[in-house]
Formats: C-alpha cells, sequence, structure tokens
C-alpha cells in the first residue's frame, strides 16, 4: 500500500515539475504579446522585466485612458514606449499612461516596449496589441 502511494505521489510531482520547467533565451531580442485579462501582466518566463496594464478597462470602454507600470529585476534598466493610434504621455522611471484612440473608427492599437537591461546588453521588445468594443452613437443606443 505505501508504495502504491509513494509511486503515485512520484508520479504527480515529476508530472509538475516537468511542466515548470522553462528554456534559456536563446536571442538578445525576444517578443512577447499580451493576453487579455483583467490587469494582465505582459512578459515571458526568461524575461527580466513586466508590464502591468488593464487591458479588459481599455477594450471595453470602461477607461479612456490607464496607468501602465514596467518592473524588472535589472538594477541598471530603462524602456521607451510608443503606439500606433493612441497618445503616450506622462513617461516616468517604471510607468506611462496610455490613452486610447477615440472616435468610431478607432478599433484597435498596438503599444510596443522597448526595454534595455543595461548591465547585461540586453534589449527586449513587448507588443500590446489592444482591441476597442466600437463606440455606439447616441442613435444607436437601444431605448
Amino acid at each position: 500500500m505505501f508504495r502504491k502511494h509513494f509511486l503515485i505521489c512520484s508520479a504527480i510531482i515529476g508530472l509538475s515539475l516537468s511542466g515548470c520547467a522553462s528554456q534559456a533565451p536563446t536571442q538578445a531580442t525576444q517578443e512577447t504579446t499580451a493576453a487579455s485579462s483583467e490587469a494582465t501582466a505582459v512578459s515571458s518566463d526568461s524575461s527580466f522585466f513586466e508590464i502591468q496594464i488593464n487591458k479588459e478597462a481599455l477594450q471595453s470602454r470602461r477607461e479612456q485612458e490607464v496607468t501602465v507600470f514596467i518592473t524588472s529585476d535589472a538594477a541598471d534598466w530603462g524602456f521607451t514606449v510608443s503606439a500606433k493610434n493612441g497618445i503616450v504621455s506622462n513617461v516616468k522611471k517604471d510607468s506611462f499612461t496610455y490613452t486610447a484612440p477615440s472616435g468610431k473608427d478607432a478599433t484597435e492599437d498596438v503599444i510596443t516596449v522597448d526595454v534595455w537591461d543595461y548591465e547585461n546588453g540586453i534589449q527586449k521588445t513587448s507588443y500590446i496589441p489592444l482591441h476597442f468594443i466600437p463606440s455606439a452613437t447616441p442613435s444607436q443606443l437601444p431605448l
């Protein structure tokens, strides 16, 4: 009986650990893409930084503007940011403000964040795609 429990537990632990293994980065530049969620964290397993953005509030148009935070394990790092259609403002050492494009034709955007680890000479790029719910005009709203 003990042997059966031991084998089952060992198999479960082994499968759990093998699923957690990650590969070392093969390139100095890696691209990561965000998934939609309330407080999305954008990064890869091997990345030295993390981006937090509330995509859901933007995409549902509950919010027109959000503050995006970037954290890094690197001691000496920096970033640049741009948006295809929206507005980037208030850029600080570890955050920036993103304002979604307005208008009924503004249905998507992509935020590009380039992060540098100056100590190790590594640069990584993260793309954050945004797909907005179309804006309704007052005549399109149900009564």
